[in-house]
């Protein structure tokens, strides 16, 4: 797969790095025009770009929400089936080559965020589980507010609540991984497990 230094900007061509941080730069500043508001991205890739995000918006914070490998590799090969089925042009993209991306993106995404993580101040990172997000989802963004110093908790605390209340029911895909596919995800991503 092409542009896989983007993952964690490690080896990126200058001229390239460049044209990514002004037109990342330019998003940004059009959403908050556009909302008025703070932003906040939502998008896995970034996890191996906090360096750069960091020198690009001082001051910015990190969430980094982990989870169970066995949840992740098969939510992400049926992210990268459907992004295919919408975004393929009709070409059918089947075969290993794409199991071994997610593998690899994964592991050259996680390798560049444990590089990078020192370079954050403490207080601008804070680290959740998926797993305590979905299970007491107030407790958990009230921890992330505290830790990263934000303000106005208590005044999100109702919504925060309604919303987890209505979503009560949710429940999470159950993945039945076979016992090869387990070992290969457990030697493959072992930092990711041990981290």
């Amino acid at each position: 797969p092409p542009y896989m230094e983007f993952l964690d900007m490690n080896g990126t061509a200058p001229a390239d790095l460049s044209r990514f941080e002004r037109t990342l730069e330019l998003f940004v500043k059009l959403l908050t025009l556009h909302s008025g508001k703070q932003v906040l991205l939502k998008s896995p890739p970034h996890t191996g770009r906090v360096e750069v995000l960091s020198r690009l918006f001082p001051g910015a914070k990190f969430i980094h929400i982990t989870r169970h490998p066995y949840s992740i590799y098969p939510s992400t090969l049926k992210l990268w089936f459907i992004l295919d089925d919408a975004q393929g042009f009709g070409l059918a993209h089947e075969g290993p080559h794409r199991e071994e991306y997610v593998f690899s993106a994964f592991e050259r995404m996680y390798r560049g965020f444990e590089a990078q993580r020192a370079s954050l101040d403490e207080h601008h990172l804070c680290d959740v589980r998926y797993e305590d997000l979905v299970k007491d989802p107030v407790a958990a963004v009230e921890r992330i507010y505290k830790q990263l110093g934000l303000s106005n908790f208590e005044r999100l605390r109702p919504k925060i609540a309604e919303y987890a209340a209505a979503q009560k029911d949710y429940k999470t895909n159950v993945h039945d991984l076979d016992e090869p596919l387990k070992a290969e995800i457990r030697r493959r991503w072992a930092g990711y497990f041990e981290g």
